[in-house]
């Protein structure tokens, strides 16, 4: 795998008592091969109660997929939505002919505000030539955007 293909994706960890945790986290390829790898060291758990004067921000009243940002691009973009509620989704980036590039995102998304970064490469981890390209996020609730970015090399 390619390093420049690593997504960085927040998680909410359960109610617990502990203070520091190790992870484990379960890989599953597109061919169904499993691997799972437990954390070497400890993770200090931060509890949002314990952030003062911290206000809850609102949840979205609408979705929307928002334009990438920076547009045009050089290797990498950002790509930003929010959900009113809890969702299935899948973001997808296809070519100008309207082939499928690669599958961004694909899973349940909690409501709220979000942001992934795309580094302009294939399902195979191939790098992308110039071009303009399209972004795609399909909703189970039935929302479904599309918008087009540029790469620009």
């Amino acid at each position: 795998m390619n390093s420049d293909s690593v997504q960085i994706l927040p998680w909410t960890v359960p109610d617990t008592t502990s203070e520091s945790a190790l992870v484990r986290v379960a890989v599953i390829d597109y061919d169904g091969n499993r691997a799972v790898d437990v954390s070497d060291g400890y993770f200090k758990i931060i509890r949002q109660s314990a952030v003062a004067d911290r206000k809850k921000e609102a949840l979205p009243s609408q979705f929307e997929l928002r334009q990438n940002y920076p547009n045009p691009f050089n290797n990498a973009t950002l790509i930003s939505f929010q959900l009113p509620s809890k969702d299935y989704i899948v973001l997808n980036i296809y070519d100008f002919s309207g082939r499928l590039v690669t599958t961004l995102f694909q899973g349940v998304v909690q409501a709220g505000k979000h942001e992934l970064r795309w580094q302009a490469m294939d399902n195979s981890g191939v790098a992308l030539a110039s071009g303009v390209y399209f972004y795609q996020l399909k909703t189970k609730s039935g929302y479904r955007a599309c918008k087009k970015l540029i790469l620009l090399k």
